[in-house]
C-alpha cells in the first residue's frame, strides 16, 4: 500500500494534473456533444445571411450518431462458453427475481446494469473511453461485485503501457463539493478515500483507506488504443473539419 508521503506525492505530481488536463480536453468534447460548441468563425466581409446560415447549419446531427450506435451495444443477455443456466421463474411482477439468478448474470442484475450500462457506452462514444469501478461488496446476503460507470471526465489513470496493458497503474476518481474535491485514488490493493484542496499550502486530507481483491478498474473503448491513443466519435481536430463538414451537410 502506497504511504501517506507517496500518495500525496503521486497526486500533486502526476494524477492531479494529469486529470485536469484530460479534463479540459474531454470538456471540449461535452460541449460538441451536447451542441453548446464555440461558434464558427466567419471571414470579416460575412454578411447577414452568411451568419445566419452559420447559426442555422447547426444540427445536433452528433447525437444521433452516438444514440444509434450505442443502441447496437445494448446488452440484454449472454451465453456462457461452459453451458446454459436454468431457467429462472419470474416473480409477482413478472420479472425474474435476482436472488434465484446464479453466476455473472446475478452481479449484471443485482447492479441494475440493464439501465446503467447506457451511459458506460454513451461515455464510450462521445469521450472515446470510459470506466467502470468493480469492488467487493454484498447483495441478499451473497458476495456481489459492486459495479459502478464513471465518466472519464471524472477518472483520470495513469498506465505503465496504455496500449499493452490490461490495467492501469492508479486511477483517480474526482467528484467536486464545492471548493473541496471528493478523491477516490485506486491501486492494486488499496482504494484511498480524501479531500483534495487544490489551492491550498497542505490541501490533502486522508479520509478513509479499505483494501479490496478486484484490480483497478475497467476501461472501455470505442477502439482498442494503438499507443495509448482513444478516439472519440465527436473528437474534432485542431479545425473540426470533420465535425463541421456534418454542419454543412445539414444545409444541402
Amino acid at each position: 500500500m502506497l504511504s501517506e508521503s507517496d500518495l500525496k506525492a503521486l497526486i500533486k505530481d502526476e494524477l492531479w494534473d494529469g486529470w485536469k488536463a484530460e479534463r479540459e480536453r474531454l470538456d471540449i468534447i461535452d460541449a460538441w456533444s451536447r451542441w453548446q460548441q464555440q461558434p464558427l468563425t466567419l471571414p470579416r466581409k460575412a454578411t447577414s445571411e452568411h451568419k445566419r446560415l452559420e447559426e442555422i447549419s447547426r444540427t445536433p446531427w452528433l447525437g444521433l450518431v452516438v444514440n444509434t450506435v450505442a443502441h447496437c451495444m445494448y446488452v440484454d443477455n449472454y451465453l456462457s462458453a461452459v453451458g446454459t443456466d436454468e431457467p429462472v421463474d419470474a416473480g409477482p411482477d413478472g420479472v425474474p427475481q435476482i436472488a434465484e439468478i446464479d453466476g455473472p448474470w446475478r452481479t449484471w442484475q443485482a447492479n441494475r446494469f440493464d439501465a446503467r450500462q447506457i451511459a458506460v457506452h454513451r461515455a464510450t462514444l462521445t469521450y472515446g473511453q470510459s470506466f467502470v469501478t468493480v469492488l467487493p461488496g454484498e447483495f441478499g446476503g451473497r458476495p456481489t461485485s459492486v459495479m459502478r460507470g464513471v465518466s472519464p471526465r471524472k477518472m483520470f489513470t495513469l498506465w505503465d503501457d496504455p496500449a499493452a496493458d490490461d490495467w492501469p497503474l492508479y486511477a483517480m476518481q474526482v467528484v467536486r463539493e464545492g471548493k473541496v474535491y471528493r478523491v477516490r485514488v485506486f491501486d492494486e490493493e488499496t482504494v484511498h478515500v480524501l479531500d483534495v484542496e487544490p489551492d491550498t499550502e497542505d490541501g490533502i486530507k486522508i479520509l478513509e483507506q479499505f483494501g479490496h481483491d478486484s484490480g483497478v478498474c475497467l476501461r472501455g473503448h470505442l477502439r482498442p488504443p494503438s499507443a495509448g491513443r482513444r478516439g472519440a466519435i465527436l473528437e474534432p481536430g485542431p479545425s473540426a473539419s470533420s465535425i463541421r463538414s456534418v454542419e454543412r451537410m445539414s444545409t444541402s
